[in-house]
């Protein structure tokens, strides 16, 4: 899940890995006000840079994936 502030029902993405490489690009659907979900499965454990992109702006964060052992 994806904290972010903004209406619109759908966000478009952007995942790279630590080496800048595009590792998933879609969409993320808003399940609640300020709450988005975006599919990770597939991606392995690292750092990854994620860009979310409405129509007034882009953010970029950066997210852990840490699968148990």
């Amino acid at each position: 899940m994806i904290k972010y502030n903004n209406r619109e029902p759908n966000l478009r993405v952007n995942v790279f890995d630590a080496n800048g490489a595009l590792m998933f690009a879609g969409m993320a659907i808003r399940v609640e006000q300020g709450l988005y979900q975006l599919n990770a499965k597939g991606l392995k454990n690292g750092l990854y840079s994620l860009q979310l992109i409405s129509s007034a702006e882009t953010k970029s964060l950066k997210f852990i994936i840490q699968n148990p052992k």
